[in-house]
This record gives C-alpha cells, sequence and structure tokens, in this order.
C-alpha cells in the first residue's frame, strides 16, 4: 500500500469514528467534556470542518478558507460558548464536516505520491514537522479528528448517556 492509500484510509476512519461518536449529542450540544469546560460537540464539529478548510485549503495551498466566517466561533484558541444560539445548527455543523472531508478526499485522489512531497504555501513558523509538505497536512489533518474525538466521547460521559 503506498501512503496516498494510507492517508486516504485514516482519512476515512477518522471521519467515520469521530462523528460515530457525535451521536446521540444533538441535543446536548453544548455539554462539556468536564466540570472545568473544555471543546463541546458543535464547537467541536464546526472546530474540524473550518480547521480542515483551514489547514488544506490555507496552509498547505495558500487559498482562503470558505469557512472563514466562522473563525471567531471555532478556529483554534477559540473558546466555546454555552449559548446553542451562537452556533450553525448540529445539520449545517455535520454538513460542513462531510463537505470539507469529501473536498479533502477528492483533492488527495488527484495527488500522485509525488505530489504529496510539495512544500505547503503557508507553514505556520515552528510547525514543520506538522504542516511543512502535502502529506504532513493530510495526514495531520486526520490525526486532527482522533483528537478530537475525546471530546466527543467525553462530553457522552459528561451528559450521562454512556
Amino acid at each position: 500500500m503506498n501512503s496516498k492509500n494510507t492517508i486516504k484510509k485514516s482519512l476515512e476512519l477518522s471521519m467515520k469514528h469521530t462523528l460515530a461518536a457525535f451521536e446521540g449529542l444533538e441535543a446536548h450540544g453544548t455539554t462539556y467534556p468536564s466540570t472545568n469546560g473544555g471543546c463541546h460537540p458543535l464547537w467541536t464539529l464546526g472546530h474540524l470542518a473550518n480547521s480542515e478548510y483551514g489547514i488544506i485549503r490555507g496552509v498547505m495551498r495558500g487559498e482562503a478558507n470558505p469557512l472563514a466566517g466562522w473563525d471567531e466561533l471555532f478556529k483554534g484558541g477559540s473558546t466555546p460558548k454555552d449559548d446553542v444560539s451562537a452556533y450553525p445548527s448540529h445539520e449545517e455543523l455535520l454538513k460542513a464536516c462531510h463537505e470539507a472531508r469529501e473536498a479533502t478526499i477528492t483533492l488527495l485522489e488527484s495527488y500522485s505520491e509525488d505530489d504529496l512531497n510539495q512544500e505547503s504555501a503557508h507553514t505556520p513558523p515552528g510547525y514543520d514537522v506538522e504542516f511543512g509538505t502535502h502529506r504532513d497536512c493530510f495526514q495531520f489533518t486526520a490525526a486532527h479528528w482522533y483528537m478530537h474525538r475525546g471530546n466527543l466521547a467525553d462530553a457522552k460521559r459528561s451528559a450521562g448517556l454512556v
């Protein structure tokens, strides 16, 4: 198996497992994963979609993020809000997650193995390992979803769903 296929599989599985963790949380969108706060389900979904475009389109390719209007709510370092009305609906957030991931996989499928070695357009200083090449950006994107899957699993526990 070449790395392109491995990355595609990681992207597919990370989405499958992360969105499965969201199931049952639709009515618990602002349930924090711990008594100390954290990334609640609505923030997590919006953050995943916004970040995926930010990494793949922005960092990797130097293009605009189509969800840049969501930056204030979802960009890395933003603080989740208690108010459900501050967020797009969970349906809209799930749709954005699906669209972002489909766009990422479609782009990946257009690449050759050599294309994956291209240097990223806007690697943030100090993040060469995470985002230095197109391969790094695709792989980080899959890992990022798995990282936030934990927020959803913990929110389920906090909501008393498991």
